[in-house]
């Protein structure tokens, strides 16, 4: 049995930090997580001991750099101390910090975003957007195994980023089926329970531009003029949360907002922000469907997820990720312009970088109400989904870990 590193900045919530935690009980080793900052809070089971680096974020530029600096002698002397055979580090900074400190055992990177559209986010802010990009060349290259969540982010950083395809593996996120078979079975909580007697559609993220719920309202303002009565239902939270609702409000659409309008009578309003929810299977699964409007991805979980609770998808083909998902078995290049049939869903056109989106916005609508009127069509892509749904097994995914880690 190896001693096994896991090296993360919180456990407190998100996609990497779920892995990660799930990862420590998959393991069939001895595992130690080894945590930034515990103060935020746990928000996953996981297994195994926490070691708390006590070492808080910052947004001010110094301290970053002081923290970084105090974060690789930490885990420097951790890992002399512990002597552990491999680490599996997740995240930017802590992927580096896991380089710099390999002088014990082997180093393993999990990436999970797509870093060309990383570095042109990062390239707003000038020379952050120069060092992102050379780091990334500089240090991938000397770790010992790099595993990406997707086949679009593995060739992005063969292709982008010269790593060297010996390092690359893929090893998608796995799926908790069972457990969100369950909860998609639980009802809605008694405050949103006047949902059950609406159509609606739904989606579930991050409240960020990255996410394109602009997007979305906009399809749905058309997705109104063909069909009145359905709603849609936004859940998450996020700094774009204002800017949405505004928009929601100027498109002419009654927004409710839970945290705004808890003292108002809930009647027949069009598009509902719920926020952030514990359970949020129980709403997706008495849904007509889940729209996935993003305009990057690395692996989306959400996606991943909505399709656990068999409704149909409809999501943008961006990089990465949502074609994989849906269309395991065509190239993960193609783009698609027009809706495309797959076992679960519609693939969709992506959206342009400026405004003039009308024609795209059009054909999100025609799918979406095609799938809404059409109760053929929805009972179709709910049996696809099992041709699909398997490929995400935790078992599945536990394995591929287990194999690359024992060999």
């Amino acid at each position: 049995m190896k001693k096994i590193l896991i090296l993360i900045h919180s456990l407190s919530g998100g996609g990497a930090e779920k892995v990660a935690s799930w990862l420590s009980c998959a393991l069939k080793h001895n595992v130690t997580i080894c945590v930034c900052d515990k103060k935020p809070g746990i928000c996953y089971d996981n297994c195994g001991n926490i070691i708390d680096l006590n070492i808080p974020g910052s947004n001010n530029l110094l301290k970053k750099i002081y923290y970084n600096i105090k974060k690789i002698i930490k885990v420097y002397n951790i890992k002399k101390s512990f002597k552990p055979d491999l680490t599996i580090s997740f995240l930017e900074t802590y992927n580096i910090v896991n380089v710099l400190t390999n002088f014990y055992g082997k180093a393993f990177l999990s990436i999970r975003d797509f870093k060309s559209l990383t570095v042109v986010n990062f390239a707003n802010y000038g020379i952050i957007g120069i060092i992102h990009k050379y780091f990334i060349k500089l240090f991938y290259n000397k770790a010992d195994k790099i595993i990406t969540v997707s086949r679009g982010v593995l060739e992005d950083l063969k292709v982008n980023f010269k790593i060297r395809s010996t390092l690359l593996k893929v090893i998608y996120n796995p799926l908790k089926l069972d457990e969100i078979k369950k909860k998609s079975e639980e009802d809605i909580p008694v405050k949103y329970s006047f949902l059950n007697n609406k159509k609606f559609i739904i989606n579930s993220g991050r409240l960020c531009y990255e996410k394109g719920q602009n997007h979305l309202i906009k399809i749905f303002k058309k997705i109104k003029e063909k069909n009145q009565e359905i709603k849609l239902v936004i859940m998450g939270i996020g700094d774009l949360k204002d800017e949405l609702i505004d928009l929601s409000q100027k498109s002419g659409l009654k927004t409710f907002v839970f945290d705004q309008n808890n003292n108002k009578k809930i009647d027949d309003y069009d598009i509902y922000f719920i926020g952030f929810q514990k359970n949020p299977f129980c709403f997706i699964s008495k849904s007509k469907a889940f729209v996935f409007t993003s305009l990057q991805e690395g692996f989306p979980n959400a996606l991943l997820e909505a399709m656990g609770c068999s409704v149909p998808l409809v999501s943008s083909d961006c990089d990465s990720g949502p074609r994989e998902i849906m269309a395991p078995d065509t190239n993960i290049k193609q783009k698609t312009l027009l809706p495309e049939l797959t076992d679960c869903g519609f693939l969709m056109p992506i959206f342009n970088n400026n405004d003039n989106n009308e024609t795209t916005y059009n054909i999100w609508a025609d799918s979406i109400v095609s799938i809404i009127n059409n109760e053929e069509l929805k009972k179709n892509f709910t049996e696809g989904i099992k041709k699909i749904i398997n490929l995400f097994s935790e078992k599945i995914i536990a394995d591929e870990w287990n194999k690359i880690i024992n060999n």
